[in-house]
C-alpha cells in the first residue's frame, strides 16, 4: 500500500509542476486544471488509482498546452543555437 501511495504522491507532484509550467507560459488549458483538481480530490479521498489516473491526465494536458503554445518539453528541448545559428 505504501508503494502505491508513494507513486500517487509522486504523480501528483509531477502534475503540479507540469501545470505550473503551463501557467507560467500562459498555456494552461482549463481541462488540465480540472484534471489536477480531480487528482487532488482523489488524494484527499485516499483513492490512489484515481490520483494516478487524474495526475497523469493533468500532466498530459499541460504538456499538450505547452506544445500548442510553441514551448518544447524541457527534457526534449533542442540544444541552443551558437552564434552562427548552428546547433551545438
Amino acid at each position: 500500500m505504501a508503494a502505491s501511495t508513494d507513486a500517487a504522491e509522486t504523480a501528483l507532484a509531477q502534475a503540479e509542476i507540469a501545470i505550473a509550467k503551463a501557467r507560467v507560459h500562459d498555456a494552461l488549458w482549463s481541462t488540465a486544471w480540472k484534471a489536477l483538481l480531480e487528482a487532488r480530490r482523489s488524494r484527499s479521498a485516499q483513492d490512489q488509482p484515481g490520483t494516478l489516473r487524474w495526475s497523469a491526465r493533468a500532466a498530459e494536458l499541460a504538456a499538450l498546452g505547452l506544445t500548442q503554445a510553441g514551448y518544447a518539453n524541457e527534457s526534449t528541448a533542442a540544444p541552443p543555437a551558437d552564434t552562427n545559428g548552428e546547433k551545438r
